[in-house]
């Protein structure tokens, strides 16, 4: 009898343990993606706001994010507060494409 309530005490633990560990992951990756909307929404509102330096200095935060390498790649297409540089706006737009970003797809399509 004791023998049963040990294993399906350590079975229950066991169970609970591993979905801690998957929530734990989850939380994580969605903490990521949180931040790097935040930090995508933020540059957007920087950019409406002709805030240029704040708006880079937010940008190269989330360089991760392919929104975000997407909207540089597109700073460097275009010369907004800085020199026009195709190949930095390549680099970026590549970057952004190995995350399916169709967007920078068409983007780099039409440099």
């Amino acid at each position: 009898m004791y023998r049963f309530l040990f294993l399906f005490l350590f079975f229950l633990f066991s169970v609970f343990a591993a979905e801690q560990k998957v929530y734990d992951l989850n939380s994580s990756f969605k903490t990521q993606c949180y931040t790097g909307t935040y930090l995508f929404n933020k540059a957007q509102k920087e950019l409406k706001e002709k805030q240029y330096k704040q708006m880079l200095a937010t940008l190269n935060l989330c360089k991760e994010y392919s929104p975000c390498q997407t909207m540089l790649g597109y700073i460097y297409a275009n010369g907004i507060y800085v020199k026009p540089n195709v190949n930095k706006a390549i680099a970026e737009f590549k970057k952004a494409i190995k995350s399916n970003s169709v967007e920078s797809m068409y983007n780099l399509g039409t440099l």
